[in-house]
């Protein structure tokens, strides 16, 4: 953090944090590390901190508690989150951390909250890349972004 990042932190009783919410592969990590840089903020990653706290990837929890256990380890990242009333941070978030009832209100707590938006194209070809995503072990992943992106948000 630098010295006027760290002046304005101390003058505001609010968190000053931004959280990026937004589709699976909208770019909140991308985007998450290059705003962190450029703002001397901290990046923590909701995700990194769910595969931390059940000591197992994510593709791992899914396998052993369903959508719905994994949601609730994302729960408890805000909450931590929250507990910590750091300031500084960037927070990407997972793609449905939203679908959860009440963490809308805690991620407007933790700071200003941006949404990433990305095409279903440009969506289904950056996660297509990528094999360990738990929602996309579909018959047809295609599909299933589609479907997915429609009830997000």
């Amino acid at each position: 953090m630098t010295e006027s990042t760290a002046n304005i932190h101390a003058s505001s009783s609010l968190p000053i944090n931004l959280v990026l919410i937004g589709f699976m592969g909208s770019g909140k990590s991308s985007i998450g590390r290059i705003l962190a840089t450029k703002l001397g903020f901290q990046m923590v990653d909701t995700d990194a901190m769910v595969v931390q706290e059940a000591g197992m990837p994510i593709t791992e929890i899914f396998a052993w508690e369903g959508e719905e256990g994994f949601r609730l380890h994302e729960a408890k990242a805000l909450a931590a989150l929250e507990a910590r009333k750091a300031c500084g941070l960037v927070i990407a978030t997972g793609g449905g951390i939203v679908t959860r009832e009440g963490n809308l209100p805690l991620l407007h707590q933790l700071g200003f909250v941006v949404e990433l938006k990305a095409s279903e194209e440009v969506i289904f070809e950056r996660v297509s890349r990528n094999k360990a995503r738990p929602l996309l072990h579909t018959p047809n992943p295609r599909e299933t972004v589609s479907k997915l992106s429609l009830i997000h948000i």
